[in-house]
C-alpha cells in the first residue's frame, strides 16, 4: 500500500479521486507502436493497484497481450487538476478474485443505474436506457502502478514514481 508523506500527498489525493470514479481512460499500444485511447469501467483503485473492466472483443485487450505497459487518465473537474497513471496491466486470471470483481461490478451496476434515475427524476429528464452488463462477454484487468503525474490547471506536472 501506497504511504503518504510530503510529495506522496500528491499520491494520496490522485488515489482518493480515483475511488470516487465510475470511468478512466486508458492508453495502450499495439507492437507497432500504434496508440489507442479508450474509455474503461474504474472498478478498484486500492494502494498501488487499479482493476478496470472492459470488452473481451476490444483493442485494448489485443495490445494487452503485446504490451502490457499503460498510462491511465482521469481528471478531477473541482480541483481542475488532471492525474496520469503509469503501470503494467495483466489479466485477472484468478478465478476467486475474479468471482469477487464480478459481485462488486454489479453492486457498482446497481448504484449506477440508481443513482441515474434518481438525478434523473430530479431534473425531470430522461436518463436514457441502462442494460446491466453481462459478465461472459467482460474480463478484468489488473494495473500495477509505478509512476503517478499530476498536472494542474497552469500545466504545472508534479510525477512520483512508485
Amino acid at each position: 500500500m501506497i504511504k503518504a508523506s510530503n510529495k506522496d500527498r500528491m499520491v494520496k489525493k490522485a488515489l482518493e479521486h480515483l475511488s470516487q470514479e465510475m470511468f478512466i481512460s486508458i492508453a495502450t499500444s499495439d507492437g507497432k507502436g500504434n496508440p489507442s485511447v479508450s474509455t474503461k469501467v474504474l472498478l478498484q483503485a486500492k494502494g498501488n493497484t487499479v482493476y478496470v473492466v472492459d470488452h473481451v472483443y476490444g483493442r485494448t485487450c489485443k495490445n494487452l497481450k503485446i504490451n502490457p505497459k499503460v498510462c491511465l487518465s482521469s481528471i478531477d473537474m473541482e480541483e481542475q487538476v488532471g492525474y496520469q497513471l503509469y503501470g503494467f496491466a495483466e489479466l485477472v486470471k484468478d478465478k476467486q478474485k475474479y468471482n469477487k470483481l464480478v459481485q462488486e461490478v454489479k453492486g457498482r451496476q446497481i448504484h449506477f443505474a440508481t443513482a441515474r434515475v434518481i438525478k434523473g427524476v430530479r431534473r425531470e429528464r430522461s436518463h436514457g436506457k441502462f442494460e446491466v452488463l453481462q459478465m461472459q462477454n467482460f474480463y478484468f484487468f489488473k494495473v500495477n502502478i509505478k509512476a503517478i503525474s499530476r498536472v494542474d490547471f497552469m500545466g504545472e506536472r508534479h510525477k512520483k514514481e512508485l
